[in-house]
C-alpha cells in the first residue's frame, strides 16, 4: 500500500510540474516571444530581423492585427553600432494604404545606435488599422558576433484622432 500511495505522490508531483512549465511558457509567449512557436501579438507593433546576405540585415517593424484607428507612429531603435551600421530605411505598407504618410527616419546625432523614427498621416487621410509593415531598416553587418545585442524599441508612442484632436493610445504594445 506504500509504494502505491508513493506512486501516486510522485504522478502528482510531475502533473504539476508540467502544468507549471506550460503555465510559464505561455506567458512568455503572451508578454515577450512575439516569433516563439510562430504565434504573434495581437494590437502589438514588433521586430521582425531578416539576413539579406551575409553582409545586411533587414530590420522590419511590424504591425500587429492593430484594433485601434492609427495617426502615426514614434519610436527609438536601439541596435548593436559595434556590430551593425545603419544603412537606410524603406517605407512599409501599413501606412501607405491611407495615402502618403510622412517619415521622418534617421541616427540621432551624439547618440550611438539609436534611430529616430516618426511616420504620421496628414490629418485628411483616413486612419489605419490592421496588419503590415510599418517601416524597415537596413543595416551592414560589420561582425558576425553571435553576443551581439538585441533591437530595442525605446520611447514608443502610437497616436489617434478624436474629434479632430491628437490623442496618444496606451493599449498598443511595442515588443523587442
Amino acid at each position: 500500500m506504500e509504494k502505491y500511495l508513493q506512486k501516486i505522490k510522485t504522478g502528482k508531483v510531475l502533473v504539476i510540474a508540467l502544468g507549471i512549465s506550460i503555465v510559464l511558457v505561455t506567458l512568455f509567449v503572451m508578454f515577450k516571444g512575439n516569433n516563439l512557436f510562430g504565434f504573434s501579438k495581437s494590437n502589438s507593433i514588433s521586430i521582425q530581423e531578416t539576413a539579406v546576405d551575409e553582409n545586411y540585415l533587414e530590420v522590419k517593424v511590424v504591425a500587429n492585427d492593430i484594433k485601434d484607428e492609427l495617426l502615426g507612429v514614434a519610436f527609438n531603435l536601439e541596435f548593436d553600432e559595434e556590430n551593425l551600421r545603419y544603412e537606410s530605411y524603406a517605407y512599409g505598407d501599413f501606412f501607405e494604404q491611407s495615402g502618403e504618410p510622412i517619415y521622418l527616419c534617421s541616427l540621432k546625432k551624439g547618440f550611438d545606435g539609436l534611430l529616430v523614427c516618426g511616420i504620421t498621416l496628414r490629418r485628411e487621410q483616413n486612419l489605419v488599422l490592421g496588419s503590415g509593415d510599418v517601416v524597415s531598416f537596413y543595416f551592414e553587418i560589420l561582425s558576425n558576433d553571435k553576443d551581439r545585442e538585441e533591437f530595442k524599441f525605446v520611447n514608443s508612442y502610437t497616436s489617434t484622432l478624436k474629434d479632430g484632436e491628437r490623442f496618444d493610445i496606451e493599449d498598443i504594445q511595442f515588443i523587442d
